[in-house]
């Protein structure tokens, strides 16, 4: 009995051998497997171009929107040039969708600030690397402000 365990551990081994080595018999180095896999994650379609229809990269930023406001209470963006965190509530979202060169889309929606003034946010979306959509950038531009212009009563 002892014998046939001994016999079936080296077939085991050598078992697990035979697939360290590539179909020409020189041993499979981790570069060639790298490699290989980097090819394929490259000839699977991976990068930023997304087939999605309109209304499918606009309801995913909507979507992001409202479970970001259910999460927080409200969405909450850092304005960078100015150093704060803006609490803003969602006003509307633009039915077009821009494509970049790269295939990235770009979703424009419009913010309500607690000043009163309108803050459009832009949402940059790719195809995610396991399918589906990521966004992957959120740019604020705040607008300036329209100051009234009083009359002057001679």
């Amino acid at each position: 009995m002892k014998i046939f365990l001994f016999f079936s551990f080296l077939v085991f081994l050598n078992a697990g051998a035979a697939f360290c080595f590539e179909a020409d018999g020189n041993p499979a180095s981790t570069e060639t497997l790298k490699d290989q896999f980097d090819r394929e994650e490259i000839t699977d379609g991976a990068g930023f171009m997304i087939q999605e229809s309109d209304e499918d990269i606009i309801s995913v930023v909507e979507d992001f929107i409202r479970k970001d406001v259910q999460l927080k209470g409200s969405f909450l963006i850092e304005d960078k040039s100015q150093n704060k965190i803006l609490k803003l509530e969602f006003e509307s979202i633009e039915k077009t969708v821009k494509t970049l060169e790269d295939g990235a889309r770009v979703v424009k929606t419009v913010f309500n600030d607690a000043s009163g003034g309108k803050t459009k946010v832009f949402f940059y979306l790719s195809r995610a690397q396991w399918g589906g959509i990521d966004i992957f950038q959120i740019e604020l531009k705040k607008e300036a402000k329209k100051q009234k212009s009083k009359e002057v009563k001679k």
